[in-house]
């Protein structure tokens, strides 16, 4: 039986807020943090948007299916008057 692959945005994506628990587990472990007078909401606030813009940033580019475009020739070689060659392309 074969495992699926699945992308990272995906498995980020599905964990954010196992991981957002986790975090106000840290949080409320570390002494200096947990001193800070906030409640759940304010002290998560700004995660949901902070995980939303790293899905986005890890999610692969689209895919552009096949465009017939024409197929680009290749570089023409001319030479100078002095006898130096150049190549240039017809874009």
């Amino acid at each position: 039986m074969t495992i699926p692959r699945e992308g990272v945005a995906a498995i980020l994506d599905r964990n954010v807020e196992a991981m957002i628990h986790d975090w106000i587990e840290l949080v409320e472990q570390d002494e200096e943090l947990a001193s800070v007078s906030l409640n759940y909401d304010d002290r998560t606030v700004h995660l949901h948007s902070l995980f939303h813009d790293l899905v986005i940033s890890v999610m692969p580019p689209p895919r552009i299916k096949s465009l017939d475009l024409p197929r680009r020739e290749a570089p023409r070689q001319v030479t100078t008057r002095t006898g130096l060659q150049h190549s240039y392309d017809c874009r």
